[in-house]
């Protein structure tokens, strides 16, 4: 993104000047490195996630999540452009630049539609004052757009305890590495910043984040056996440290979710996360999942569209929850979802392999086999791409190329984690109930984590008038 350009006199005077402009939706783009070494970017980044968590706070606007921001790190599109992609009606740009122990950060509002510059600010800190800094910024933003903070609020953004430089150093780049899903990366500097400062709390809410991610999903890179309890654990100590942070809190329903199998407790953990920070695209996205395996359509698909809309372009969440919204009979919304993560990212697997099961759902069984190969090639052959291969080969009568891929997951399990509703969906589409059954309840002794999601999704309703699928269901305890 472009580095600030008015001058410094210009910015004064910026600054000085109030808007008559109503701002209800706000994207904070990449702060620019102004170090001029590319090493520095991870710090860069670092701070423009920080500002982005101090204005989600301000619940009275809808802030873009950090995955859909840094999506435009050195676009070139035009301000007017990424606001329409965005939704957002107004823009926070400047830069970044570290020296030693000091940094400084400017800052400057547009408003999106005619890039016309309202408000801008020059902030000079310690490190060890990054906190009071970002509150700071999202303060003077707050004020300049006329929103009217709460008690609750105000005091978040107030919080003064300094960091640990070194620490934060950590933190920053354990986040740097998250953002490019390089989990185990990520996890050694936030366990870093926790050995330097065993009560950092944004530290031990990066290892819940990141140990979630290990398990859940579709990649699920290792055992949940292995990951959940680490998660839980720096979950619980995160908010024991600090309470009044919104991630831990998502990061345990997801394990309360998809290990505990305690969907209430899930709930209440995620209600509390939405109650902190509005603007979490994670806290909605994970409700509207929990709320579609409990049956409660019309709040997942409320929580999904929401979520959509903090998060418009990742092509993670629209993968994801362009399948739930299929699964919930949002066809149209939903395909339109699945279409786009395609669009944002035509190397990741995920919408394809998703959206070939929705195929074969429709009969479209030429179309399904050319989604779930393209899923298999772009996933390097994950056991999630090749299981949904293996239901839609079945499903178009290729049953032969379906039980090789029950061979191919086979040894592949002598290699790696391979979850056990992999082989539950190869069975699905060859029509063997009992092997379903029988991988299901495996899946359970593993803790699989996408097992709640069974409930929901079409291509398991054949099992539904079978007692020990409604007893499988009883013990995950969702409604029949």
């Amino acid at each position: 993104m472009a580095a600030v350009r008015a001058s410094l006199q210009e910015l004064r005077r910026a600054g000085r000047r109030r808007t008559s402009v109503r701002i209800r939706a706000l994207a904070v783009l990449p702060l620019a490195n102004l170090s001029r070494d590319p090493e520095q970017d991870y710090f860069a980044d670092g701070m423009t996630e920080a500002l982005i968590a101090a204005l989600a706070q301000v619940g009275a606007i809808r802030v873009i999540s950090r995955t859909s921001a840094m999506h435009y790190k050195g676009t070139t599109k035009t301000l007017p452009e990424i606001a329409r992609e965005l939704g957002v009606d107004g823009v926070i740009e400047g830069s970044v630049m570290r020296e030693g122990d000091r940094v400084r950060i400017t800052a400057q509002l547009v408003h999106a539609a005619t890039d016309r510059h309202l408000w801008a600010h020059t902030y000079e800190r310690d490190l060890r004052d990054v906190l009071h800094l970002q509150g700071e910024v999202a303060r003077a933003v707050a004020d300049e757009i006329q929103v009217t903070l709460t008690p609750q609020e105000r005091a978040r953004l107030a919080r003064t305890r300094p960091v640990n430089v070194e620490a934060h150093e950590a933190y920053i780049r354990g986040r740097y590495d998250w953002g490019r899903a390089n989990l185990h990366r990520s996890i050694e500097h936030f366990e870093r910043a926790v050995a330097i400062d065993p009560d950092y709390a944004l530290a031990h809410a990066g290892i819940a984040d990141a140990q979630c991610r290990m398990f859940g999903a579709a990649v699920e890179m290792v055992p949940p056996t292995q990951a959940a309890p680490f998660a839980r654990a720096a979950a619980l100590k995160a908010l024991e440290l600090d309470d009044s942070l919104s991630e831990p809190h998502v990061s345990l329903s997801r394990v309360l979710l998809w290990y505990d199998r305690d969907p209430i407790g899930a709930e209440r953990e995620v209600r509390r996360a939405i109650q902190l920070d509005s603007n979490s695209a994670m806290a909605h996205f994970i409700s509207g999942l929990l709320f579609a395996d409990l049956g409660r359509a019309d709040e997942a698909v409320s929580a999904l569209q929401r979520a959509l809309q903090l998060d418009p372009v990742s092509s993670w969440n629209s993968a994801i929850a362009g399948f739930f919204l299929c699964e919930l009979n949002q066809r149209e919304a939903g395909r339109r979802q699945l279409r786009k993560a395609i669009e944002l990212e035509p190397s990741f697997f995920l919408p394809w392999s998703l959206s070939s099961v929705i195929d074969c759902y429709e009969g479209k069984f030429q179309d399904a086999l050319a989604a779930a190969e393209n899923g298999v090639r772009l996933s390097a052959g994950l056991p999630m791409a090749r299981a949904y291969a293996g239901y839609a080969l079945a499903m178009a009568g290729r049953q032969p190329e379906t039980l090789a891929i029950l061979d191919q997951l086979e040894d592949l399990s002598r290699q790696r984690y391979v979850p056990a509703i992999a082989r539950a969906w190869c069975y699905l589409g060859l029509g063997d109930y009992e092997r379903v059954v029988e991988w299901l309840e495996n899946g359970y002794r593993q803790r699989d984590s996408q097992l709640p999601h069974v409930r929901l999704m079409r291509a398991f309703q054949p099992l539904l008038p079978d007692p020990r699928f409604q007893n499988l269901l009883g013990r995950l305890r969702l409604p029949l």
